[in-house]
């Protein structure tokens, strides 16, 4: 029995020291992606600048700008001065309609701030309100010049094209028919 325990204390020992040995690979850093909020008039063209802050060095990154496909329609994704050299490519057009992949590598760190890329989209003729773009990093995908992801914070950016904000007013439409019905419901049973 004592020869057991002296087997699997070795063995746990053996786990706990590899364990620290370990790298998960991510870099620590305080990066974040940065954009503007926009103005716009319905049916106009728009372009929404995608940048980096505190960029603590990559070598390929896939940034996802997701947004309402009822409301904006891309044109185009234009490359950005931060990321001057590499391989540069975007799936607009490939059927995903509300989700665009934007994809750069180099052989070697990029460590300028500033402008990534910028897109550009179409909006519907009809639209009212503010509608947000969401710009987030694919973490697995997005790396410095060691294989270690690097992790940037997301933005969102918001669209205001004026009149009402759609969102909330169809939010209080909901509330009020549901404080009708809860005084329809307290009448009847009083």
């Amino acid at each position: 029995m004592k020869k057991f325990f002296k087997k699997a204390t070795a063995w746990m020992l053996t786990v706990v020291i590899m364990s620290m040995f370990i790298v998960v690979g991510y870099a620590k850093n305080n990066a974040e992606l940065c954009s503007t909020a926009i103005s716009a008039q319905a049916g106009e063209n728009i372009t929404v600048p995608v940048s980096i802050k505190n960029n603590p060095g990559i070598m390929g990154y896939k940034i996802i700008v997701s947004f309402d496909n009822k409301v904006f329609y891309p044109v185009k994704v234009t490359r950005g001065s931060a990321v001057s050299g590499g391989m540069f490519d975007n799936n607009i057009g490939n059927n995903i309609s509300n989700e665009i992949f934007v994809l750069w590598s180099s052989t070697s760190n990029c460590t300028e701030n500033g402008l990534l890329f910028s897109v550009e989209f179409k909006t519907d003729a009809n639209v009212k309100g503010k509608h947000t773009i969401q710009v987030s990093v694919s973490s697995d995908d997005t790396f410095n010049e060691n294989w270690q992801n690097v992790n940037i914070k997301s933005v969102a950016v918001t669209v205001d094209f004026g009149g009402e904000d759609v969102t909330s007013n169809f939010l209080n439409r909901v509330l009020e028919i549901l404080k009708t019905i809860w005084m329809f419901i307290k009448n009847v049973f009083r």
